[in-house]
């Protein structure tokens, strides 16, 4: 029972009292009501001294009924939300160097320049509507007193990663903006590094390194990213390209580039540098021999004169399988986006795709020929669904295919098109219960105008869309693609799904980012995605056909299919492999724990056990075996001493597991006393794409004011409900023994019994 009342909503539980119950409590109230003012013979007592004792009684029953039917009050509470801006004040080494151009020793150090911007321009112009929160570089909150004596001496500026604490630590639903006082260096930067691609808050950065270009020095290069498909097959070769970049001094030098799984290498070239080259892409290839799951290490040699080679190399994975991506593509139509994409996954040598097209027209042929009946799909990973209508299937293959792909993990993909998304296509059949998206009416089953692909928030850091390693460049790469002509119209998602990528063109109730086009989800053990539309063979012939270059589309279908087939069958030959922690100083000891999975340890029992070695190189590529202890059945243990500072990486490889292998590489940091001294060269151009990764802005010292007043939304107002419990209050029971002290002393006082 609700009702309001003095400005709150009140509810009465009324099934803690059935009505007989009810009942039974209003008569025995009126018989004390009765016995109070009539019954009782108390020829000397006046009415009011009657009345009295009896609102005393009715009071203490009035407190009891509250706990008998638990009542409770509700009212709504509107309050003021500051909204939270979160300044990241970058306090390692590197920013005791000055704040001018190279050399300009009597210029304020950067450290100085950003406490006093933080100070005299950011703290000011945010004003008391916002809560300003100030954290180092280490991702420790800092206080007034604490930034006035900072000695701005951390060893490490794990920029990306602090960015990411931070937003973690501020709390995302009311973080306002991230704002970085940084020289934008990342010395010594976090083992794993951090994705920058997880930033869901915008980044503003201000300039006060002073310099608008990197500093010289020393050279040093650094691998940046490496584009490899994350699925091979055994056997077949696997194309490495690594993206190496150059900053410092430039030289001119043959440098070796390996591709290494723990001390073997497996590829290789030579990277030729002249005067004045800075970034170069270097391709490799190498065949794997084994099933299983593996981690490599790319490596570039030292430049003449480097010293910091903690970048000189990155890790990749690769899930190596005994047979090929098995793909079955169906098509209601003979069209563009069926030909190319069809030629595209033919060209890939782990791929192998059957096409079937129907070829006579709608209601004239035989409906399908069987291809989705379960013996048909056993030995399939992957459907794709063209241009074709529900009708053409048996209502028995679509109720087999979808129980295929909720209990044995099978893929399906769903293109769009006007038979698939129209009033004949997928919308009523069994199919649509696994499938990510609610389909729109028939009214508005296609939108014909042209639109740029537009990646949401989750479609950026998603594998579908990583092409060449490098996430900030393939975003942009994607954006800047050739429109799309049209897509299919869907009404929105369904709750388990997420949206890849949308139509910015066509807005959407409930969604700021536009229509969804593309969704994946995990149904069951399998997974599905719809991509709505059926003109990407645009890209290929616009790109391709004038660049000549059209790997982008074949690795972007590739990609696609690779991330929707789950790969079960290399996840027997799985490792675990951990260190105790992930930074060291010199001469301290390492402890490597190595576990193989429950499952990798039954396919091992067979053949034999598994082998199991460890090795351990510096970054100057010196390796050490390292002796590994089985603590139990598939467990190991390690413990080493490093004598040399910098990175480190150890790599455990299984041999023996079952058919196949598996290897995972951790990485270590030894700390490196003064690194953020020696090379401390200013990287504006990281902070400028860490902001508009994000959709933040970098600026000069000079802008810092404007800055921050377009940082200070006004405050929020949120309104709450708050609930009262009165069959529990403890001013309840208060009352009720007020009322029976109270009749108990009016009793004495008129000699009652």
């Amino acid at each position: 029972m609700r009702w309001n009342a003095f400005g709150m909503e009140w509810l009465l539980d009324t099934a803690r009292m059935p009505a007989l119950q009810a009942a039974l409590v209003g008569v025995g109230v009126l018989l004390v009501v009765i016995a109070y003012l009539r019954g009782l013979r108390w020829q000397h007592h006046t009415p009011g001294s009657r009345r009295l004792l009896l609102l005393l009684r009715l009071g203490a029953i009035a407190c009891l009924l509250p706990a008998l039917l638990q009542l409770r009050a509700r009212r709504r509470v509107a309050t003021a939300q500051r909204p939270v801006v979160a300044v990241v004040l970058d306090d390692s080494g590197s920013m005791r160097r000055p704040a001018g151009a190279p050399g300009d020793e009597a210029a304020p150090t950067r450290y100085a320049r950003a406490l006093d911007l933080l100070r005299d321009e950011l703290a000011p112009a945010l004003g008391t509507n916002v809560a300003l929160r100030v954290y180092g570089i280490d991702g420790e909150a800092l206080s007034p007193p604490a930034l006035e004596t900072n000695a701005a001496d951390k060893a490490y500026s794990p920029l990306t990663e602090t960015l990411l604490y931070v937003q973690r630590d501020a709390g995302e639903t009311n973080l306002a903006a991230l704002v970085v006082l940084s020289d934008g260096a990342e010395h010594g930067a976090a083992p794993t590094p951090a994705a920058p691609d997880r930033l869901r808050v915008p980044v503003f950065a201000v300039n006060v390194s002073g310099t608008a270009a990197p500093e010289e020095g020393p050279p040093d290069a650094a691998v940046r990213s490496v584009a490899v498909n994350r699925t091979a097959l055994a056997g077949n070769t696997v194309q490495v390209e690594a993206d190496i970049r150059l900053r410092g001094e430039t030289v001119s030098a043959r440098t070796p580039v390996h591709v290494l799984q723990g001390e073997r290498v497996v590829a290789g070239a030579v990277l030729e540098s002249d005067h004045g080259e800075r970034q170069w892409r270097v391709q490799m290839e190498f065949v794997p021999e084994q099933a299983g799951r593996f981690t490599y290490l790319v490596q570039a040699g030292a430049f003449p004169g480097e010293t910091e080679l903690a970048d000189n190399r990155t890790t990749f994975s690769l899930a190596v399988r005994r047979e090929p991506l098995k793909v079955l593509y169906i098509d209601g139509v003979l069209r563009w986006e069926g030909k190319f994409v069809r030629e595209a996954l033919a060209r890939d040598p782990d791929i192998h795709v059957v096409y079937a097209v129907r070829t006579a027209r709608p209601g004239r042929d035989q409906g399908s020929p069987g291809l989705l009946r379960p013996e048909a799909l056993a030995d399939l990973q992957l459907v794709i669904l063209g241009d074709v209508e529900a009708a053409y299937f048996d209502p028995a293959e679509l109720e087999a295919l979808a129980q295929w792909i909720v209990e044995q993990g099978g893929a399906l993909l769903l293109t769009g098109g006007y038979r698939s998304f129209g009033p004949e296509g997928f919308s009523t059949s069994r199919l649509s219960r696994v499938l990510p998206v609610l389909f729109a009416g028939p009214g508005a089953a296609q939108i014909e105008d042209p639109f740029p692909l537009r990646l949401t928030r989750a479609g950026r850091e998603h594998p579908v869309f990583d092409l060449t390693g490098n996430r900030m460049r393939d975003v942009a790469f994607i954006h800047d693609l050739p429109l799309l002509q049209g897509c299919s119209a869907v009404r929105g998602v369904k709750p388990g799904a997420e949206v890849l990528a949308v139509n910015p063109e066509v807005q959407v109730p409930g969604r700021d980012e536009g229509l969804p086009v593309m969704a994946v989800q995990q149904v069951g053990e399998g997974r599905t995605m719809v991509f709505a539309v059926d003109t990407t063979w645009r890209w290929r012939m616009v790109v391709g056909g004038y660049t000549g270059d059209a790997s982008f589309y074949h690795r972007f279908w590739g990609q696609l299919v690779r991330w929707l087939i789950t790969d079960e069958d290399t996840e027997a030959a799985v490792l675990a492999v951990r260190t105790d922690r992930s930074r060291y100083r010199t001469n301290e000891t390492v402890r490597l724990y190595a576990d193989l999975a429950a499952a990798a340890s039954e396919a091992g029992a067979g053949p034999g056990p598994a082998r199991v070695r460890a090795v351990a190189a510096d970054e100057q590529g010196r390796q050490r075996d390292l002796a590994l202890r089985e603590l139990s059945a598939q467990r190991y243990e390690a413990a080493f001493t490093v004598d040399r500072p910098g990175r480190w990486d150890i790599t455990v490889t299984a041999d023996g597991v079952g058919e196949g292998a598996a290897s995972q590489v951790v990485r270590i940091d030894v700390a490196r006393p003064g690194a953020e001294q020696r090379h401390a060269a200013a990287e504006p151009e990281r902070l400028r794409a860490l902001c508009e990764q994000s959709g933040g802005r970098y600026v000069g010292a000079e802008e810092a004011a404007a800055l921050a007043r377009g940082l200070a939304p006004p405050a929020r107002r949120i309104t709450e409900t708050r609930e009262l419990a009165l069959w529990r209050h403890p001013v309840l029971a208060a009352l009720f023994f007020a009322c029976l002290c109270g009749e108990w002393i009016v009793r004495r006082m008129k000699r009652l019994a």
